[in-house]
């Protein structure tokens, strides 16, 4: 969702107050809808609030209705759900920049299927499913805008699932490492080895075999 130069403007917000965080939003949505006026941008981002969540918390339970979705400033959080053997299941990382929350959920006032934990200590910027709406509704820009994003969002998770089902356990881990490295050193072997299809000691394996004493 951000771009190199949002991702900049976000590096230090950790040390910043609310205040200085929202002005910061502010700039951001100025340079990706300049179509906009100042007091529009103003308008848009009224209606965000941030949301700051230790490490292994969670901003949203698989089975409760999602009436916010929202954008990471700073952290790293995880998508996952429950499996019919009762193991839980990592199918997304989210670091700073990406969007979060499930999108089909929000629009249908519809129960998660999948729950969101912190991984790190996180900030989130949040919309509310009434102000999005107003938003859509009186700037078509910002529709386009979160749509795009969604849509790349979407890519990504078929490209995983393909992933999944026509490449095998070693495959996927150096395609991992090598498209996200950074990424991958921010992951425990137990988060990388769910969201990889393979167990712990699999992935150890491999990682052995490979060199790799880290992702």
């Amino acid at each position: 969702m951000f771009d190199d130069y949002s991702l900049a403007l976000f590096a230090d917000c950790t040390r910043l107050t609310d205040s200085q965080i929202i002005h910061k939003w502010i700039q951001h949505w100025v340079y990706t809808m300049p179509e906009l006026s100042e007091e529009q941008v103003k308008d848009v981002v009224r209606g965000f609030q941030i949301q700051r969540l230790p490490a292994r918390s969670y901003w949203q339970v698989a089975g409760q209705v999602q009436d916010h979705i929202g954008v990471i400033l700073a952290g790293l959080c995880k998508l996952e759900y429950q499996s019919d053997q009762g193991s839980v299941v990592n199918v997304h990382f989210m670091q700073e920049g990406d969007g979060i929350g499930e999108y089909q959920a929000f629009l249908g006032d519809e129960v998660c299927r999948y729950s969101l934990q912190t991984i790190e200590p996180s900030i989130i910027i949040a919309i509310s499913l009434a102000h999005y709406e107003y938003c859509c509704q009186r700037y078509p820009i910002f529709y386009r805008y979160i749509s795009q994003n969604l849509t790349q969002v979407l890519a990504q998770n078929i490209a995983r699932i393909d992933s999944l089902l026509i490449t095998d356990g070693q495959a996927r881990y150096v395609r991992f490492i090598e498209t996200n490295p950074k990424l991958a050193a921010r992951l425990s072997v137990s988060d990388l080895s769910s969201y990889l299809g393979m167990s712990r000691q699999m992935l150890t394996r491999i990682r052995k075999k490979l060199g790799h004493r880290r992702a």
